[in-house]
């Protein structure tokens, strides 16, 4: 009935909150509209009421989304405040879609306890392809204008790949950056897991303090309850078509993009993998050349203050040698981070090794007035491993969080099973985080990304390489407003071998 009306901004106030109405004014009513969707909602109404029409958790998720996309844009010259609100509003498309079907699909989606590890591969299982595909599928049909589907479709897509499919660059930025900050709270719905979010601040020009906080949530919208609407029934009959010509381009289209997130994660762990290899090469050699000439002056030295009775030479001498060991020092550091001993690998207790970490660097936490949290997993983490080793990457980790914590701070580790039968252990700090540039340096050999004098930065890239040895790894999770996660990933050993080993 409100759509109905002349076009005034009141009405545009009343109807702003509804994705339903926005998508309905946004469409050309003579054009195809989704089949499968509108199919499964015809039959859930010719079934009895169930009493669960909705979920009041997307909706609200949606307009989330909406205010902060449209108060990210208010800083932003020249940017159309309605058009990012309304792709903020319909970002979650597919999963309104799915809250309108099948209310039963969607709990059992959301209470997977797989599903913030793998948020595609869940919704895939659950629906046979996952929510952007869906909101692709409903873009498409309903023609909804291209300016909203190239966003709405690809939000899991970098914003260069986007722009080719028709994405405005500024409008595009602004709606992924508010999709992950609404993301990152518990009750995130994951839409876009693979975004940048200090890219995007970066490229908008925003720093953390700027970007948008609600004091209160936005008053809910209620669903109004379709077994009261007449003639619903009739009118779904009648717009229900079969177009299973485009079912096959669809498919397509989603392995291709599909092909594209993956390819733009694994290109950028192999770029790096290739990177630090390459250094780990040029370490192993330049330290086996230094340390050559540098036992020649250590000897020569020790010969000498041996020989030597004039205090002052003495003491020159002594520096000497003591600086020689110094540097001898760096190099075995450095070595284990080129080429660390084979790993003796046993039956491995994770928790041990987390305990005895941690007890290690209490006193260099209680000294910077650091608080240090530990939670523990309740499943079983059989692991093959060098003990020594993947101690001393976990201690590369934590000291690491330690002396980026502020003072008064706090660092949080904990165990966790993830989809992929791996360990994640979750090293989480109270610090700023690098930033974009210090991010591209991070297990960079010497890049400790502050200044001279402060640190070798052999830490980070010591406890990736120790990881890699272990066939695991260790990524830097940038979170939209949260803290410094570090994660180090070892994969699990099955019960069987393990007992084998023992």
């Amino acid at each position: 009935m409100v759509l109905a009306r002349p076009h005034d901004p009141e009405r545009w106030n009343t109807v702003r909150r509804d994705p339903g109405c926005v998508t309905l004014a946004l469409s050309h009513h003579e054009t195809f509209v989704p089949a499968n969707v509108l199919t499964a909602a015809l039959n859930g109404l010719q079934r009895e009421p169930s009493g669960r029409i909705s979920d009041q958790r997307i909706l609200s998720h949606a307009i989330d989304i909406a205010r902060t996309a449209e108060s990210l844009a208010q800083s932003r010259s020249g940017v159309d405040l309605e058009r990012a609100w309304i792709a903020g509003l319909l970002a979650p498309l597919g999963w309104l879609a799915i809250a309108a079907t099948d209310a039963d699909a969607l709990s059992r989606c959301l209470s997977d306890q797989a599903f913030r590890h793998d948020p595609f591969g869940v919704q895939q299982r659950h629906w046979g392809l996952d929510a952007s595909g869906i909101a692709r599928r409903l873009a498409w049909r309903w023609h909804l204008p291209t300016w909203l589907t190239s966003i709405i479709g690809h939000l899991n897509l970098p914003l260069s790949t986007a722009q080719h499919f028709g994405a405005d660059g500024e409008l595009f930025a602004i709606v992924q950056l508010a999709v992950a900050i609404c993301d990152a709270k518990p009750d995130g719905l994951m839409l876009a897991p693979a975004i940048d979010v200090q890219e995007l601040r970066h490229r908008l020009g925003l720093n953390r303090d700027a970007l948008p906080r609600f004091e209160s949530p936005p008053e809910p919208l209620t669903f109004v309850d379709p077994y009261t609407q007449p003639l619903l029934i009739e009118l779904l009959s009648s717009r229900s078509v079969e177009t299973p010509a485009v079912e096959p381009l669809e498919a397509e289209i989603d392995r291709l993009h599909q092909a594209l997130c993956e390819q733009r994660m694994s290109e950028e762990t192999r770029l790096r993998d290739a990177k630090l290899s390459a250094l780990a090469e040029f370490a192993a050699g330049a330290s086996h050349e230094i340390n050559n000439p540098l036992a020649v002056i250590s000897g020569h030295g020790q010969y000498l203050l041996a020989r030597e009775e004039d205090a002052a030479r003495q003491s020159a001498l002594q520096a000497i040698i003591r600086q020689t060991h110094r540097i001898h020092s760096i190099l075995s550091e450095l070595m284990q981070f080129a080429r660390p001993l084979p790993p003796q690998k046993q039956p491995l207790d994770i928790r041990a090794v987390v305990a005895g970490v941690l007890h290690d660097l209490r006193d260099s936490a209680e000294a910077k007035r650091i608080r240090i949290d530990y939670s523990d997993s309740e499943c079983a983490l059989p692991l093959v491993g060098d003990a020594r080793q993947v101690s001393l990457a976990l201690t590369c980790l934590v000291r690491n969080a330690i002396e980026a914590a502020l003072a008064d701070g706090w660092v949080h580790v904990r165990l966790e099973k993830s989809v992929s039968d791996r360990l994640d252990v979750v090293i989480e700090d109270s610090g700023t985080g690098p930033n974009l540039e210090q991010r591209e340096h991070l297990f960079d050999p010497f890049y400790s990304g502050r200044s001279a004098g402060r640190g070798r930065g052999l830490g980070l890239p010591t406890a990736w390489r120790l990881a890699h040895e272990h066939g695991g790894d260790v990524s830097f999770v940038p979170l939209a407003d949260g803290p410094t996660r570090f994660v180090l990933s070892l994969p699990l050993a099955e019960e069987n071998a393990t007992r084998q080993a023992a």
